[in-house]
This record gives C-alpha cells, sequence and structure tokens, in this order.
C-alpha cells in the first residue's frame, strides 16, 4: 500500500514502447494507410513521393505493429511494404491501459483487509 501511494503522489506515467517504422505504399493507397496509422496510434514524421508512391517514416505504438503488419496488404492491394524496430519509450496517449483487479484492492481498505481475511491461513 505504501508502495501504491508513492507511485501514486509522485504523478508516476504510463509509458509504452514504441516502433520506429518506414513504409512504402501505392499513391493511391496512401489516405487509407494514414487513417489506419492514425487509429492505432501512430505518427508520420516524414512522406515524400516517389514512382507511384510514397515512402513514410514515422512511429508505431508496439502493441500496433503486428495488427497493422497484418492489415497492411489489404490496404495496399498487397503492394505496401513495412520495416519496423524498437525505438524508445512514450507516455501513453489518453486513460492508461486497466485490467480487472484479482484480489482486494490495496488503495480501498476495507476491501482490501477482507481479502486477506479471506485468502490467510484459516480464510
Amino acid at each position: 500500500m505504501v508502495l501504491m501511494r508513492a507511485l501514486h503522489r509522485a504523478g508516476t506515467r504510463v509509458m509504452e514502447p514504441v516502433h520506429a517504422c518506414e513504409l512504402e505504399v501505392p499513391a493511391d493507397t496512401l489516405s487509407a494507410v494514414l487513417a489506419a496509422l492514425g487509429a492505432v496510434g501512430g505518427h508520420v514524421h516524414e512522406s515524400r513521393p516517389g514512382g507511384g508512391a510514397w515512402e513514410l517514416r514515422g512511429e508505431l505504438p508496439a502493441r500496433a505493429v503486428h495488427g497493422f503488419r497484418t492489415a497492411l496488404p489489404g490496404l495496399t492491394r498487397g503492394e505496401g511494404f513495412l520495416l519496423s524496430r524498437r525505438s524508445r519509450v512514450r507516455p501513453v496517449a489518453g486513460a492508461p491501459p486497466r485490467r480487472a483487479r484479482t484480489d482486494g484492492n490495496p488503495l480501498n481498505r476495507e476491501e482490501y483487509l477482507l481479502h486477506l481475511r479471506r485468502s490467510g491461513p484459516g480464510g
């Protein structure tokens, strides 16, 4: 409980891993690819046209890399290319991910003590 309170008071932030990515997509699929990137929290930092295609450089949250890589052929008629590598961590945008507690909540003293009583010896 002490650690949880200290982290809360310190204003601890939840971070997420990010991949640097390079894409090459057909020019006529650019808007669909950009929309899909934005929908999963990706960002484009550089873009340039070349030979009927666009080359993009940016970032993609690690949690979204597999799904985006799987969706890319459908967005680009199988002509898109994605190269990604781990890059850095950044603060999670919006509400941090949560999961249901599987034990008593130490921030709710009554709930936590009841959980300890039930899970303790003879409980």
